[in-house]
């Protein structure tokens, strides 16, 4: 009781995180059914089942962060990708804030 939650999730739906996924060896782990299901809805979902209550949900940036490493123009250009509506379905991440009274 009283307890908070955030939800940290990566979008299947961004296209970007294929080619990321290929190069650092993790494509079989991620491109499963169970994965490509995992979206904005079956998250909050989940989180109701246990119990807690959706606060507030964030689409964020469409490039993966660790670009950041090379150059931090890619963190300009998620900024900038972030202020699109349309652009932002397609974000890299979830970001669920719950709350459990």
């Amino acid at each position: 009781k009283g307890g908070q939650l955030i939800v940290f999730e990566v979008n299947p739906v961004n296209l970007l995180f294929i080619p990321f996924f290929i190069s650092c060896g993790q494509i079989k782990s991620h491109l499963t059914k169970e994965y490509l299901r995992s979206n904005i809805f079956s998250l909050k979902r989940l989180v109701q089942r246990g119990g807690f209550k959706i606060g507030k949900v964030n689409k964020w940036c469409l490039l993966p962060t660790v670009l950041y490493n090379w150059s931090l123009i890619y963190k300009k250009i998620n900024e900038t990708l972030n202020r699109v509506p349309l652009i932002k379905a397609f974000c890299a991440f979830h970001v669920i804030t719950c709350q459990k009274d």
